[in-house]
């Protein structure tokens, strides 16, 4: 269930992040908010892979 939300809502941020992203690069005309964004975005999806490791090991050593 918490691998759902974390899914759920990665995408959510991954959509928003993409559009932000894509106006400040027409904004700026420089490639540096989409280097940003996307930086911020893997850190965002590691954190939420690493929750869904640490949630797991429990479940899985009790098998």
């Amino acid at each position: 269930m918490a691998s759902t939300f974390e899914c759920s809502r990665n995408d959510v941020i991954n959509n928003c992040g993409v559009l932000f992203a894509a106006v400040m690069v027409w904004w700026l005309a420089s490639p540096w908010p989409d280097i940003v964004i996307g930086s911020l975005m893997v850190l965002i999806f590691l954190r939420s892979a690493l929750r869904v490791m640490i949630e797991a090991a429990p479940q899985l050593r009790a098998t």
